[in-house]
């Protein structure tokens, strides 16, 4: 009995194998399978004939069984239902919070990119960064966050001017200290020397100068 010719559409062929349309791509690059046009004229895939010459080229022919298919269409619904709940929480918003407090980080088993991923999961994986990005900004705008390379050089200059400071203290008090012989007196004299070397370093930033400056950053983003 010759069996009825069943044409359907390149998503639909996708579907029943459960396999992505880039894995159908490069089966017809290979010459695996081929569309041809149906009885509409439209372009589509014979489902029995190509069925089977794309399970006898395969390296792992098991793996399109009838379990083996439910399964794995089983798992990319459940993943693809797990990455619609992420992209959805990056819309929620705190009224005490930051907006970028509440960003999460999408699953990440083969990297953040990967060529199986459709538009809506490179999507939220691109908002993420996005998301990152701007609270990075913001926090050294604000002077809350500051480069590693910026603070090293700082105190790098800052050990400088210690440094220097500390090693003046001799030739300022080593003829004063040559004609005396009070130890008391001496140690008197040297620490003031010490506490004057270390006070003409002495820097701070008043916590108020912080709170206008987030203030300031506040404001401009919400313009």
């Amino acid at each position: 009995m010759v069996k009825v010719k069943e044409y359907i559409s390149q998503s639909e062929f996708c579907r029943r194998l459960g396999i992505t349309k880039r894995t159908l791509f490069l089966a017809k690059q290979n010459g695996r399978v081929k569309v041809e046009r149906g009885p509409e004229n439209y372009n589509k895939m014979e489902w029995h004939e190509q069925r089977k010459n794309f399970v006898d080229t395969s390296d792992d022919p098991d793996r399109y069984d009838e379990s083996a298919i439910k399964e794995r269409i089983r798992l990319r619904n459940s993943k693809a239902e797990k990455e619609k709940k992420k992209s959805g929480s990056l819309s929620k918003r705190s009224g005490t919070e930051h907006p970028m407090d509440n960003v999460k980080e999408p699953e990440d088993e083969d990297g953040d990119f990967t060529p199986g991923m459709n538009r809506a999961q490179a999507e939220a994986v691109k908002q993420v960064y996005l998301a990152k990005q701007a609270k990075l900004k913001f926090l050294k705008d604000a002077g809350i966050l500051i480069e590693s390379q910026i603070v090293k050089k700082e105190w790098e200059e800052i050990a400088v001017r210690v440094q220097k400071a500390m090693m003046a203290i001799p030739d300022r008090v080593a003829e004063i200290f040559a004609s005396m012989t009070d130890a008391h007196a001496i140690h008197k004299d040297l620490t003031k020397e010490i506490i004057h070397a270390l006070s003409s370093l002495h820097y701070q930033v008043k916590s108020g100068d912080k709170d206008d400056r987030i203030e300031k950053v506040v404001e401009d983003t919400e313009e």
